[in-house]
């Protein structure tokens, strides 16, 4: 019996120091757009391009957009609202997009951040977890038809097509967690 404690209190201490997350060395990083390179700073919400520096703020628009707000160092200012279907935008009436670099421009500086800063830990804790299932099912079967099925009735004994059904369910969960820590890292 205490064997079989041992494994779901390793796979819970496995999947603990998991959830640590890990936060970023700088609150800058850099993006190349248009044969430009851009400096962004998150923290104070800031766009150079080395000549100009510009001032940007998301806020939540609607229940699955985001408003985008930029203002330029002469104080017109640039607006993007993303929605499910799509996004629009505007500037205000003194917005000059011949001094300074674009609004669409800046838009697609921040959303390269987006795409290519990484995974979330969900991800790498989703793989691991489909990792420790599948091995689970796949070594034992028995175990798994226990936790799902076999606690709920006495003496009761899997049948082989029962256990089979666990190993190949293993294998999937297997696969698929494989696939997921890759495209994480």
């Amino acid at each position: 019996m205490k064997k079989t404690l041992i494994f779901p209190l390793l796979l819970s201490l496995a999947l603990l120091f998991c959830a640590c997350k890990s936060t970023p060395d700088s609150d800058s990083y850099t993006a190349s757009y248009g044969g430009t390179t851009y400096t962004v700073n998150t923290v104070d919400g800031t766009i150079s391009d080395g000549q100009y520096t510009y001032r940007y703020a998301v806020s939540p628009y609607g229940s699955t957009g985001y408003q985008l707000d930029i203002t330029y160092p002469d104080g017109s200012t640039y607006w993007w609202r993303s929605t499910s279907n799509g996004g629009y935008g505007g500037g205000s009436a003194n917005y000059d997009s011949q001094k300074y670099v674009d609004g669409w421009t800046l838009l697609r500086v921040l959303e390269i951040d987006q795409d290519t800063s990484g995974s979330s830990g969900g991800n790498i804790l989703m793989a691991l977890f489909l990792l420790a299932l599948g091995l689970m099912n796949l070594l034992r079967p028995r175990w798994s038809w226990y936790l799902s099925h076999g606690w709920r009735f006495k003496d009761a004994e899997p049948s082989d097509t029962a256990l089979l059904v666990n190993q190949l369910g293993g294998l999937v969960a297997l696969i698929v967690g494989v696939f997921l820590l890759l495209a994480s890292l």
